[in-house]
């Protein structure tokens, strides 16, 4: 996702734009390029102006963060009405945050459904394929379990033998040449993502967050 964020330039923005981009949200400053935008208020009337104005010639999904707590209804109630796609309260956790962006892209590209977030990942249960920063990954159906299975081991060892079990039913692992090969073509898949596929000693493998590679 990329998200702009607007701030009062005397605030110290620095704590929400590290918490998102911490989440693998690419922070961007053109409007051209956005896939949204957070209005980060601050009690004074020219965040409100700010609003406005974004409100009226954005194309893509806006949303307010409240000033303080606790909530004030007079504040929601204005952003909304001011065109504000949804209003986010003030102390709002980030992955709230991140989820209510990502659930009005959802609706601005008309799909609808349940669907998982993790560091930039989300999971398009409907479609059978995951998302990274607005592309699709294009997962065949058994590369999507697969994927889906290391994404819910996130970190952990996941032994070749339950791999075989769950994606193919196969216990006596003689299709282990077959799990090498889709192992490869995933990690194929995931070039230019700040994640990779570790191969566990020969016993299994783990998805591994590294950072360092992140390129947002």
């Amino acid at each position: 996702m990329r998200l702009l964020v607007y701030t009062n330039a005397s605030a110290d923005d620095k704590g929400i734009r590290q918490r998102l981009q911490r989440e693998n949200v690419a922070i961007v400053t053109d409007e051209t390029v956005c896939d949204a935008a957070l209005i980060c208020l601050d009690g004074q009337e020219d965040m409100f102006e700010t609003l406005s104005n974004v409100c009226r010639r954005s194309t893509y999904p806006v949303i307010a963060l409240g000033y303080q707590e606790p909530a004030n209804d007079y504040e929601e109630v204005r952003c909304l009405e001011m065109g504000a796609d949804d209003y986010v309260r003030a102390g709002t956790s980030v992955a709230v945050l991140i989820l209510r962006l990502q659930r009005m892209l959802r609706l601005y590209a008309g799909v609808s459904g349940a669907f998982h977030y993790w560091r930039g990942f989300l999971d398009l249960e409907d479609r059978q394929d995951y998302e990274w920063q607005g592309e699709t990954l294009g997962l065949t159906g058994k590369e999507y379990y697969l994927f889906r299975l290391l994404l819910q081991n996130k970190e952990q060892m996941v032994l070749s033998e339950k791999m075989m079990e769950e994606i193919w039913q196969r216990k006596d692992g003689t299709e282990k040449d077959v799990l090498n090969t889709m192992i490869r073509k995933l990690r194929k898949k995931l070039t230019g993502i700040p994640f990779r596929i570790e191969n566990c000693y020969g016993r299994g493998y783990a998805l591994k967050y590294d950072g360092s590679n992140c390129n947002v």
